[in-house]
């Protein structure tokens, strides 16, 4: 996409797919769930037209955390990753039994399951 848009029509594709997803969640902010003890991921499935144009395809609640690819797993574990820095996991939990090659091997064709326990 770089290649064929340019790095200006690249980034404002991105940013539109930005925009989508603030207004999909504020659209159903008031059906959604919330706690302050929990969190939920949601993949959004988007597709490119020849003009970079992004199309919302889904939104879909707890998405696959299976990878099938290397690349898939590359991108999975940097989503686990930007998951726990955003909500702080460093600051709150410590993990048992983790360790970053263990969690990279699990997300090669199977879910990944992370225990956590919660500071004192």
């Amino acid at each position: 996409m770089l290649s064929k848009l340019g790095v200006e029509a690249t980034n404002n594709s991105f940013f539109d797919i930005q925009r989508c997803i603030i207004k999909s969640m504020l659209a159903v902010q008031k059906l959604v769930t919330s706690s302050p003890h929990s969190f939920e991921l949601y993949g959004f499935d988007f597709l490119f037209d020849v003009n970079g144009k992004a199309w919302l395809l889904e939104v879909n609640g707890g998405p696959s955390m299976t990878a099938n690819t290397k690349e898939d797993s590359q991108l999975k574990t940097g989503v686990i990753d930007d998951t726990m820095t955003l909500i702080n996991v460093e600051g709150m939990y410590l993990f048992k039994d983790i360790d970053s090659r263990e969690t990279k091997r699990s997300l090669e064709g199977s879910t990944l399951s992370i225990r956590v326990k919660r500071c004192p």
